[in-house]
């Protein structure tokens, strides 16, 4: 059943308030599932005080563009 961007935002919430942290996201495409999840829940998570972006500085900005693998 497809969710909300708010509905994800407010489960990953929850989570958090539960003391979870770190979270494995997937799906299927991973390409289109990257851009929902990047464009529609991180800003809602950004304005609960819940996620910032790690890149401070252009050097920073320009690692944290590259694709990682681990």
């Amino acid at each position: 059943m497809p969710r909300s961007h708010d509905e994800v935002a407010d489960r990953i919430a929850e989570y958090h308030a539960l003391g979870i942290d770190e979270f494995v996201l997937s799906g299927y495409a991973h390409m289109e599932e990257a851009h929902w999840f990047g464009e529609g829940v991180l800003p809602r998570l950004a304005r609960r005080g819940l996620w910032r972006h790690r890149a401070r500085t252009p050097a920073d900005r320009d690692a944290a563009s590259l694709p990682v693998a681990v």
